[in-house]
C-alpha cells in the first residue's frame, strides 16, 4: 500500500548511494524506523475495566446525546461518534490522572447504560451498528497509535495484557460472524469452494500487496503482532476458506473443541513459550508463528459470534442481548483466568484472549440494543467495511511517510487524526453512492 505513496518523497534525480549526504538519510531513516517500531513494542496493556469504558463511552455518549437531540444525519452523527473516539483514546488520557481514570471510568460506563431506555432495536440495525463502531474505532487507532498522545498501553501488548489494539482483528470477526449466513438463519451457504475462493481472494491479493510494499518501502513493523510476513487480510481470508467447511452445530462445536486442545498446548506444552520465543530464524513458519497459530483462536470468535447471533440476535424480529449473557461471558473470562493461572493474551490468541473479545462485544451489543438509536453514519460504514480499511491504512501510510508522528503534541495531533477521519468518511460516503 505504501511504495506509491513513498513516490511523493523521493528525489527528482537518483543521488550517489556512496555520497555522504545520501548515507546520513540512510542513517537518519533506518533510526526512525527503529525508533517507530520501538515506540509500539514491549508494552504491557492496560486494565479490562479502563479498556471496556473506553470502548463503550465514545460510542453510548454520542448515540444517547444525538438521540436526545434526535439527529440521524450522516455528517453530524459522525461527528459525534468519531469525536467522541479521538477525544477517548488521545485527550482524555492526558487530562485526567491514570488512578481517576481507573477509578471512575467504570461507574460513568454503568451510568450512561442506566440513562438508556429498554431496547427495541431490529436486528439489521443493531448490528450494522456493532460493525460500524468496530471500524471506526479501529480506524481511529490504528493511526493514533503513532502519536505520543496515544497511551501506550492501549498499544498491542507484546506478550500478554488488555490493550485497547488487541482487541481490533477479534472484534472485526466477531462483527462478521453475528451476521453470517447461518447466524441469520437464512440457509446454508450455496457456494462451492471454487466461489468461495475467489471471494476470499481480493484478501489474498490485499495480503500479499501489503507484505510486498511494506517491505520494499522499508515501512515500520511490529513483527510479534502476526509475524514477519502475516497480516490482517491473510487472518480474514483464513477464516473465509475456513469457514465454508463449518456446516452446522457439529462442526461449530468441534471448533471449540479444538480451541480447547489448543489452550491446552499452550498451557501444559510449552505451546505458551513457543510463540513468544525470540528471534524470528527457524523457517516461514516459525517467522509467522503467531498468524498461523493464531488461526484456532479467531475460528473461536467467529463460532461463539454465530451462536450469539443465531440465539439472540436473528432468532425473532426484534433482538434480544440479555443482560445474564453479558454476565455469564465475563464471568467466564474471569474464571477461566483465574483456572489456568494466564491472562489475555493477543500473540497466542489463547482461550482468556477468545472469550475477552467475545464479553467486550457482547458488552457493546447490549449497550447499542439498549440505547437503540442507529444514525445515518452507521449503515454507511457498514457497508463499506473492506474499502474504508484499505483508505485507512493508505492515509495513515502517508501520514507515517509525510512527518515524524512522534514529535507531534496532543493539540496537533488531534487535528490531524481529526483531518484523517473526515477523509476516511468521505470516502465511505463517496463509495456509498
Amino acid at each position: 500500500f505504501f511504495s506509491t505513496i513513498s513516490l511523493f518523497h523521493l528525489p527528482c534525480h537518483s543521488p550517489d548511494p556512496s555520497h555522504p549526504s545520501a548515507l546520513r538519510r540512510l542513517g537518519m531513516a533506518t533510526n526512525l524506523k527503529a525508533a517507530k517500531e520501538a515506540f509500539v513494542s514491549n508494552t504491557t496493556g492496560s486494565t479490562l475495566a479502563i479498556v471496556l469504558s473506553t470502548v463503550l463511552l465514545p460510542v453510548c455518549l454520542p448515540l444517547l446525546l444525538l438521540k436526545r437531540l434526535k439527529v440521524r444525519s450522516y455528517a453530524w452523527s459522525a461527528a459525534a461518534v468519531c469525536g467522541g473516539m479521538v477525544a477517548s483514546v488521545m485527550v482524555a488520557p492526558n487530562l485526567v490522572e491514570g488512578g481517576a481514570v481507573e477509578k471512575y471510568l467504570p461507574a460513568m460506563a454503568l451510568a450512561v447504560l442506566a440513562c438508556a431506555e429498554p431496547g427495541g432495536s431490529n436486528s439489521t440495525e443493531l448490528v450494522a451498528s456493532l460493525r460500524a463502531s468496530t471500524y471506526l474505532m479501529t480506524y481511529v487507532s490504528i493511526l493514533a497509535v503513532d502519536f505520543p498522545s496515544f497511551p501506550r498501553s492501549f498499544c498491542k501488548a507484546e506478550e500478554a495484557g488488555y490493550g485497547l489494539m488487541d482487541l481490533g482483528t477479534g472484534s472485526y470477526v466477531f462483527a462478521s460472524g453475528v451476521c453470517s449466513r447461518w447466524a441469520r438463519r437464512v440457509g446454508p451457504d450455496c457456494d462451492s469452494f471454487g466461489r468461495r475462493l475467489k471471494k476470499c481472494a481480493p484478501l489474498l491479493a490485499f495480503g500479499l500487496i501489503r507484505t510486498v510494499t511494506v517491505k520494499a518501502a522499508d515501512y515500520q513493523e511490529h513483527a510479534s503482532e502476526y509475524g514477519t510476513h502475516w497480516n490482517f487480510y491473510f487472518t480474514l481470508c483464513a477464516i473465509g476458506l475456513g469457514s465454508y467447511f463449518l456446516g452446522g452445530w457439529r462442526e461449530r462445536c468441534a471448533v471449540l473443541v479444538v480451541l480447547a486442545a489448543y489452550q491446552a498446548w499452550l498451557s501444559t506444552m510449552g505451546g505458551q513459550e513457543y510463540v513468544q520465543g525470540p528471534g524470528r530464524d527457524g523457517g516461514l513458519f516459525y517467522m509467522n508463528r503467531e498468524g498461523v497459530l493464531g488461526l484456532p483462536g479467531y475460528f473461536g470468535v467467529l463460532v461463539l459470534s454465530e451462536f450469539v447471533g443465531r440465539v439472540f440476535v436473528w432468532s425473532k424480529t426484534q433482538p434480544n442481548v440479555p443482560m445474564y449473557l453479558v454476565a455469564c461471558s465475563w464471568l467466564a473470562l474471569l474464571s477461566v483466568e483465574n483456572l489456568l493461572g494466564t491472562v489475555v493474551s493477543r500473540r497466542s490468541t489463547n482461550l482468556p484472549y477468545v472469550l475477552w473479545v467475545t464479553a467486550t462485544n457482547l458488552t457493546v451489543l447490549f449497550a447499542l440494543d439498549k440505547i437503540n438509536w442507529h444514525p445515518d453514519v452507521m449503515p454507511v460504514v457498514n457497508s463499506r467495511g473492506l474499502t474504508t480499511f484499505i483508505a485507512a491504512n493508505l492515509m495513515t501510510g502517508a501520514v507515517n511517510f509525510a512527518t515524524n508522528t512522534m514529535e507531534w503534541g496532543m493539540v496537533g495531533a488531534v487535528a490531524l487524526v481529526g483531518c484523517y477521519m473526515v477523509g476516511v468518511l468521505v470516502a465511505a460516503k463517496v463509495r456509498m453512492r
